[in-house]
């Protein structure tokens, strides 16, 4: 979310459509979670952790795709673009990741993201951002 930001005004909004291709990335990644599970040798805890991440990424998926996210008029108008890109830079993260915790952080950041688009709010979305930006390294 690097370009230069303006503000949302009364009626603007992100329609699902646009989002499609986040979407489908998060399934995979969700998927890729899953498949993680399976490696021999993992604690419960991890296990755990592993589904909780993978179900709460395709939750968030569902949510982006069926309806429009109306954003609040006066924050910062994000784009669908600029969603697009912060799934696609996390995706790639969080795959890279060696280590169960490291994707297992990236994956609640990029949920907290996530939910914070589903607000409308361009400041929750910007903070949520940062949050996962910082998290990415």
């Amino acid at each position: 979310m690097d370009e230069l930001l303006t503000l949302a005004e009364p009626g603007d909004g992100i329609d699902p459509a646009a989002l499609e291709d986040a979407c489908d990335r998060l399934r995979g990644l969700a998927n890729s979670l899953d498949a993680a599970a399976l490696a021999p040798g993992l604690a419960l805890a991890d296990l755990q952790a592993l589904g909780r991440s993978a179900t709460a990424l395709r939750d968030q998926a569902t949510r982006l795709v069926v309806a429009r996210i109306d954003l609040l008029a006066g924050e910062a108008r994000i784009t669908a673009r600029q969603i697009e890109a912060a799934v696609k830079a996390a995706d790639a993260e969080i795959r890279r990741a060696a280590d169960i915790p490291t994707r297992l952080r990236r994956a609640v950041a990029l949920v907290a993201l996530l939910a914070a688009v589903g607000t409308g709010s361009g400041s929750a979305m910007l903070k949520a951002a940062d949050g996962l930006r910082r998290e990415l390294g």
